[in-house]
């Protein structure tokens, strides 16, 4: 009965799965690209997933990509190794963030965001369709800023990058301050 009641309880934890994914936004970050009318690569931002999260977004979406803003001390082999067992790529940039404490405060910051920028980048110009899941813990604060530094990198105006944000995951948007956006511009992408 226990064998029974475990994959009766898999199956709900799936179908819920599968209900919460239906709820995201994806939107489409190569419109600036050249011949982006022949590549697919979409992108969108949450909190961190759950193990069934990512096989439903595998099977449901296709998923190809997962950039976790996650430390060491967050459990990110735990997200890194479900990646490896689906075949996702995993991408971990190391942004910390404890409580009140501001990402921009670590002394590396820019070249941590700037290092990731790098790799998405690469994958995103090896491939023609990818499918990206951006998390931190709660998919607001360091995601945000990862979100705009990506889209200013993909030639964005600073609105554009916003909007899209928005469209994406207006909880994120909301975590967005003035001040972040401008480090991003005048530190990262030095615009």
């Amino acid at each position: 009965m226990d064998k029974l009641s475990n994959i009766i309880n898999k199956s709900q934890a799936y179908a819920n799965s599968v209900k919460d994914i239906e709820q995201l936004c994806f939107e489409k970050i190569n419109e600036k690209q050249e011949n982006s009318n022949q590549v697919n690569q979409i992108m969108t931002i949450w909190h961190r997933p759950k193990e069934e999260h990512l096989y439903a977004l595998k099977e449901r979406k296709n998923l190809s990509v997962v950039i976790t803003l996650q430390s060491q001390s967050e459990d990110i082999e735990f997200i890194q190794n479900i990646c490896k067992s689906l075949k996702i790529g995993w991408i971990n940039i190391q942004l910390h963030h404890k409580g009140n404490q501001d990402i921009f405060e670590k002394k590396d910051v820019d070249q941590i965001i700037q290092n990731g920028i790098a790799s998405l980048r690469n994958i995103l110009d090896q491939n023609k369709n990818e499918v990206i899941l951006i998390h931190c813990s709660a998919g607001i604060h360091r995601s945000g800023v990862f979100s705009y530094a990506i889209l200013r990198s993909l030639s964005y105006d600073r609105n554009e990058s916003l909007q899209k944000i928005k469209s994406i995951r207006k909880m994120t948007f909301n975590g967005l301050k003035e001040y972040k956006l401008d480090y991003i511009d005048q530190n990262i992408i030095n615009i």
